[in-house]
C-alpha cells in the first residue's frame, strides 16, 4: 500500500475568467490544505466577475461501483460549490454535474501499483470554470461609452470599481484564453494516451489534432476511425474516447 499522493491544485486566470481544478483524497469529498486555499482563491475571484457563468463538475476514480462513484463525484461537486459561495448570499448558481468515473480524464490501466495509484489520484477531483456573462450583440456599448466620465458627486467604492472596469486597458500581450488552455490540455492527454500504445508519434499527433479540431461526437468518431485504421485495440480506443468526452465538458464556447 502506498501513501496517498494528492496532486497539486491547478488555477488558470486569463483576466476574463478562471479555470480551477482541486483534488480529493480517496473516498472523501472534503478538501484540505492547498486545495482548500485554492477554493478560497476562486471564491474571492468570483466576487470580481459581473454575473459570471459558472460550471462545476465532479469526478471519481475507478474503485468501487459506478453508482457509488456517481454519488461521490456529485458530493465533491457540491462541496466545491459550497466553498466558493459567499456567506449570507446562498449557494452559488452553477451548471455541471457529477460524472463518476465515466468522465475521468486519465485511464487507470497501469500495471505498476504506484503508477496506477497516481492515475487514480488524478481522477479524484472537481473542476470549476467561470466566465463573465456574455452581453447580447444589440446591447454592446460603443467605444465612446467605455471612456471614463468625471463624476458629479463623490463616488462610492462600487462606483469606483465600475469606473476602473470601464477604463480602457493599455495594449499588452494577452495571456492565452481559457479555451486555448483547456484544448491544449486535451491535446496533450490524447497524445499521451496514444504514445502508451505502439502507435507512432506522427499518428499520435494527428489523433491529438483531430480531437480539438471538431466538436463533440464528430471529432470523437474521427479519432476513433483513425486509431482503428492503425490497428489499435478496442480497450485503448474506448479509453481515449472517454478522455476526449470528459475534456469537452471543460472547453468553453466563446
Amino acid at each position: 500500500m502506498f501513501f496517498q499522493q494528492i496532486p497539486k491544485p491547478e488555477y488558470y486566470d486569463d483576466g476574463d475568467g478562471l479555470l480551477a481544478v482541486v483534488y480529493f483524497a480517496k473516498d472523501t469529498f472534503l478538501l484540505t490544505g492547498p486545495h482548500l486555499a485554492t477554493a478560497e482563491r476562486v471564491r474571492k475571484r468570483l466576487q470580481t466577475l459581473s454575473r459570471p457563468s459558472v460550471e462545476v463538475n465532479g469526478y471519481a476514480s475507478g474503485e468501487g461501483s459506478s453508482s457509488y462513484n456517481l454519488v461521490l463525484s456529485e458530493k465533491r461537486r457540491r462541496a466545491l460549490i459550497l466553498l466558493v459561495s459567499n456567506a449570507g448570499q446562498g449557494m452559488l448558481s452553477a451548471s455541471g454535474k457529477g460524472y463518476g468515473e465515466i468522465g475521468a480524464h486519465l485511464t487507470e490501466t497501469a500495471t505498476d501499483p504506484r503508477t496506477l495509484e497516481q492515475q487514480r489520484a488524478s481522477n479524484r477531483k472537481a473542476t470549476i470554470l467561470a466566465l463573465p456573462a456574455r452581453m447580447p450583440r444589440q446591447t454592446q456599448p460603443k467605444a465612446a461609452d467605455l471612456l471614463p466620465k468625471l463624476p458629479d458627486a463623490p463616488m462610492t467604492p462600487n462606483e469606483r470599481l465600475q469606473l476602473m472596469l470601464k477604463t480602457p486597458v493599455p495594449s499588452v500581450p494577452k495571456a492565452p484564453s481559457l479555451a486555448k488552455l483547456v484544448k491544449e490540455r486535451l491535446q496533450d492527454e490524447v497524445y499521451g494516451l496514444c504514445r502508451k500504445t505502439n502507435l507512432s508519434r506522427t499518428i499520435c499527433k494527428k489523433a491529438a489534432d483531430v480531437a480539438i479540431s471538431g466538436v463533440g461526437k464528430g471529432a470523437i468518431s474521427a479519432v476513433d476511425s483513425l486509431l482503428e485504421s492503425q490497428g489499435t485495440d478496442q480497450k485503448t480506443r474506448d479509453a481515449i474516447k472517454k478522455a476526449i468526452e470528459a475534456a469537452y465538458h471543460s472547453v468553453p464556447s466563446r
